[in-house]
């Protein structure tokens, strides 16, 4: 007996041992042991597609599976599609030992059978903290993606950090040659009234910003703002999660001065909220702090989920915020310092002059109160010293001066020393002891929007290329960049920006001044938004979305992330033309008179001339013959040889239906979004896909023709929440004699 009970036991032993590597390899168990539950998953070796799909738990997930072999990608996609998941989730077939994407664009590559991929290949497309889940001889490896030293994942401040010293410490970032992804709106809602996105940071990988998702151009007071707090993956630019935002917008901030004039007729508004707006969020990698309302207390919100965790007491007002080392600094008439994970209440002083003029460094606080620079131990709140700052570099306060202004506009820290400027003089005062070092008669003002920034120990002031020594203050460096801006433009109407090569000015779009090789580049085919303006991070520039009309021949549009030339620019093509099994009938169809019935609609708006006009007659009293859903977004119809021919575009497949019963023929999907309909020509269903080809099929039976890599190379990138290549083609391609 037992004999047996052991025999019994060891049996159910080995049983759970099989079932437990059996659920190693699900999809719950593959996130749950990478940690990686969000942004873009890869999947090598997708097989039936079955595993691909499974790996998207959530709607903050998108999912794409390679194969190499190719009745492996139909299968798969026929799977998938078969579970209403094609788009978020996709299949594509992979040729050779390379992976098609960007640098440091994915999150997670789950990787069964890496085949001919190597874990180099692998490791360069992670983005920074992304994970490796390779497995080897029934074993599972999983790699973590350090992050590199040369690039500062950290713009936790509207001025990078709580020193206000707005420098990235970021050696990668050059200037814009290559797009990593892009995001929507392509415009924001108006250019005269507030601008659509007032703050944004990044921190551990996820940048976080303020947007206004009401109607885009309709500035009309009955149509109320809609603003939210959003959260996106830095590396690849995918919608994580959004908390509203009540309370916040035009009615709040200016509504006296509003709510009795015709919008039509205002101009300029974009650039009038109050200026605290954009210092009201921070964020780390654990927490993101902001005023969720105008003049609402500050809540504290799980960086990775976006639920709020508390509401932090007697912060209503706030002017501005700072974090560092887990304290949030609260600035208002008062400062109060909290402990950022638990929200408990550390220290409060009262009574500062600016709550502008607040800087951290290292284990101090420093502000202004009453004509006294004032040095706070961070954690206690305990006075270290205090100073009589004195007025301007000359003890005397201008007389010409007849309202209250900033006393300090501008307050940087910066290891031993402490600068203050404003607009009547500059000096410099030991961190240690608040003994002052210098002065002279740098100013702030408009040509420099009050800008300072301090690289490798030297001052620099605005964009003017005068570099300060920081030690004395006198001039020890100069650039010559006259030629770097188009003079006949303003300045943009928000801060310039900085980082460790170099000066990013905002004349008419983004100048670099090189700060070590003189190589300047002047981008006027970019502009940042209104008030905030641009984000230099994690190796590349967030570009927000903004709603002005410059340079409108050439400006890119919509939110988008900009790196420079990097080592990887793509995989060139080993054969850009490649031939289906419908390939042989192209010269017997071609060889056909073109057929022009005058009931079809065979292109995008009808021709060639796309004039949007047919000759055909339509009676007035129509009747629905017939309907089919084919779900998602679809594009136009086009209508020949008695089919209509229809994309859906977010997944990706042309559908052929039958004119008069509405039965559907065929279906044929393809590497990447479909944004138009095809143009039907001699019996051949003719579209271009932003995975970067033109395709051709067999109008009869969709089988395929050909298919042409209209690209230069093979790199894909993300944008619109789905991956496509960085040279896509659109849908609707133009026919003329063959």
């Amino acid at each position: 007996m037992k004999k047996h009970f052991k025999l019994f036991a060891v049996f159910f032993i080995i049983l759970y041992l099989f079932s437990s590597m059996a659920n190693a390899d699900t999809a719950k168990d593959i996130l749950k042991a990478a940690g990686i539950k969000d942004g873009l998953i890869v999947h090598l070796g997708s097989g039936d597609g079955k595993l691909t799909a499974n790996l998207r738990v959530n709607d903050t997930t998108i999912v794409q599976g390679l194969d190499s072999n190719e009745k492996n990608v139909e299968k798969a996609r026929k799977h998938i599609k078969s579970r209403g998941l094609y788009g978020n989730v996709s299949v594509n077939k992979l040729d050779g030992p390379n992976l098609p994407y960007a640098d440091n664009l994915v999150n997670l590559v789950v990787a069964q059978n890496p085949g001919k991929i190597s874990k180099k290949e692998i490791m360069r497309v992670l983005c920074p903290g992304g994970v490796a889940y390779i497995k080897n001889k029934n074993k599972w490896e999983k790699r973590v993606k350090q992050w590199p030293k040369e690039i500062d994942s950290e713009w936790s401040h509207f001025m990078h950090g709580p020193d206000n010293n707005q420098v990235a410490n970021d050696t990668v970032i050059g200037p814009p040659r290559q797009m990593q992804w892009a995001a929507k709106p392509l415009w924001l809602r108006s250019h005269e009234i507030n601008s659509g996105i007032n703050a944004m940071v990044t921190s551990g990988g996820r940048i976080f910003y303020t947007f206004d998702e009401g109607p885009i151009g309709i500035a009309d007071p009955r149509i109320p703002s809609k603003w939210s707090l959003i959260a996106r993956d830095a590396f690849n630019g995918i919608f994580l999660w959004k908390v509203p935002i009540p309370s916040w917008g035009w009615e709040q901030w200016h509504k006296s001065s509003l709510k009795t004039k015709e919008w039509n007729m205002e101009s300029g508004r974009r650039s009038k909220a109050p200026d605290q707006l954009k210092y009201l969020l921070v964020a780390d990698k654990k927490h993101v702090y902001f005023t969720l309302g105008y003049n609402k207390p500050v809540s504290v919100i799980d960086a990775l989920s976006g639920k709020i965790l508390r509401v932090l007491k007697d912060t209503e007002n706030a002017q501005s915020l700072r974090l560092k080392d887990g304290i949030l600094i609260v600035a208002s008439e008062s400062l109060i310092a909290f402990k950022g994970d638990t929200g408990k209440k550390l220290w409060e002083k009262s009574d500062i002059e600016e709550s502008g003029t607040v800087a951290i460094h290292n284990k101090h606080i420093y502000y202004v109160k009453k004509s006294k620079l004032v040095c706070l131990n961070l954690k206690s709140g305990k006075e270290v010293w205090k100073k009589d700052i004195q007025g301007n570099p000359d003890n005397k306060r201008s007389k010409t001066k007849k309202k209250k202004s900033k006393y300090f506009d501008k307050t940087v820290a910066y290891k031993k020393v402490i600068i203050l400027s404003d607009s009547e003089g500059t000096q410099a005062f030991s961190a240690a002891t608040g003994k002052r070092l210098w002065k002279n008669n740098v100013k702030m003002g408009k040509k420099n929007k009050g800008d300072i920034f301090i690289i490798d120990d030297r001052m620099w002031v605005g964009y003017d290329g005068k570099g300060y020594d920081l030690k004395t203050g006198k001039i020890d460096k100069e650039i010559d960049a006259e030629n770097l801006w188009s003079l006949q433009h303003h300045h943009r109407c928000y801060k310039n920006k900085a980082t460790s090569k170099y000066i990013i000015s905002a004349m008419e779009g983004m100048e670099y001044m090189d700060l070590e090789k003189g190589e300047h580049s002047r981008n006027n085919w970019l502009r940042g938004v209104c008030v905030y303006g641009i984000m230099p991070a994690n190796g590349m520039v967030y570009v927000p979305s903004d709603q002005c009309f410059c340079q409108p021949g050439v400006k890119l549009l919509g939110f988008t992330a900009l790196n420079p030339v990097d080592n990887f620019t793509g995989h060139k093509i080993k054969e850009r033309l490649l031939k289906g099994p419908a390939y042989k009938d192209i010269q017997k169809l071609r060889s056909k008179p073109a057929k022009k019935d005058p009931d079809d609609w065979p292109g995008f708006r009808h021709d060639i001339l796309r004039s949007g006009a047919s000759k055909t007659s339509v009676k007035p009293n129509v009747k629905e013959l017939w309907k089919i859903k084919l779900g998602g977004k679809l594009s136009q119809p086009v209508v020949a040889d008695n089919k209509l021919f229809i994309s859906s575009i977010d997944s990706h497949t042309i559908h052929a239906i039958d004119v008069k019963t509405g039965k559907q023929l065929w279906s044929y999907t393809v590497g990447g979004r479909v944004d138009s309909p095809p143009a039907v020509y001699k019996g051949l269903v003719i579209f271009g896909s932003v995975d970067g080809r033109v395709y051709c099929l067999r109008g009869s039976d969709g089988k395929l023709a050909w298919k042409f890599h209209a690209g230069p190379k093979e790199k894909l990138i993300s944008v619109y929440n789905q991956i496509e290549s960085a040279w896509p083609v659109y849908g609707s391609v133009l026919i003329m004699n063959d």
